[in-house]
């Protein structure tokens, strides 16, 4: 529920409205978070993840090396297995 209202906040509303567009409200976010990047992201480089994870309360940030902007795409299983691990550590239903 929380992350559909978050992204609906700002997917589909006025920008400036959005959850997102006010720094503060990370902090605020309190379900941990997982933020998979690569490390020779073109698009969006490391250190914008590196932002991004630390605005969160609770947030772990995953690095791929030899990984560009689409780890998903790039390293599937690898990816898979990330947040598979992470929801058995922080979801106490899937342990």
């Amino acid at each position: 529920h929380a992350v559909g209202h978050w992204l609906f906040s700002g997917l589909f509303n006025d920008a400036r409205k959005s959850l997102a567009a006010n720094p503060a409200n990370y902090r605020a976010f309190t379900p941990p978070v997982l933020v998979i990047w690569g490390r020779e992201d073109t698009t969006t480089p490391l250190e914008q993840g590196e932002e991004i994870a630390s605005l969160f309360a609770h947030a772990e940030l995953a690095v791929l090396d030899g990984v560009n902007h689409l780890p998903q795409v790039e390293r599937p299983h690898e990816v898979v297995r990330l947040i598979a691990n992470f929801l058995k550590r922080t979801l106490p239903a899937a342990r």
